[in-house]
């Protein structure tokens, strides 16, 4: 009984916390099995076979311009959306992730002069540029960083209701 747009947004949100997820496990664990599709515990084979770590950047990549496409842009501070994940928060994200497979960790034999370094200062350049002209940027004074709620470096928020944390 869910309208369309809120079913869409929740399947968009998900598709970033899956990239985001595997992320985690590439980042520890290399090649990991990345599934994509649902699987029945009766009917399939759960003994997925492990991706290269190159297929799972692929993947992961790939869901992340996905969720960028379909995610608001920016969620403003006051709305009540906020701490949601919105376009910014993903096309940071992926410049991060961009970093990651271009480091020595991924390309141990050629760690300084692989092809990713281009990609990844392209992507990382992007999102300063979007994320500046949307009005993010250092808080000014410092001393008050964890004081300023909903500051202006704020890009992915995590949000406290006592007596819990959403």
């Amino acid at each position: 009984s869910l309208d369309q747009a809120v079913k869409d947004n929740i399947t968009v949100q998900a598709l970033f916390m899956r990239a985001y997820a595997y992320f985690r496990m590439v980042m520890y664990h290399g090649g990991v099995p990345y599934v994509t599709v649902p699987q029945d515990r009766y009917e399939d084979d759960l003994y997925v076979p492990r991706n290269s770590t190159a297929e799972c950047f692929e993947y992961i990549l790939a869901d992340l311009d996905e969720a960028i496409s379909k995610l608001p842009e920016k969620i403003e501070k006051s709305s009540a959306d906020y701490g949601k994940i919105d376009g910014m928060f993903a096309l940071a994200f992926r410049a991060k992730v961009l970093l990651y497979m271009a480091s020595p960790q991924f390309h141990p034999s050629n760690p300084w002069d692989n092809a990713h370094w281009q990609t990844a200062y392209e992507v990382n350049k992007q999102a300063y540029e979007e994320l500046s002209s949307n009005g993010y940027a250092l808080t000014p004074d410092y001393s008050n960083i964890a004081l300023a709620e909903r500051g202006p470096e704020v890009v992915f928020a995590v949000i406290n209701a006592y007596p819990n944390k959403v």
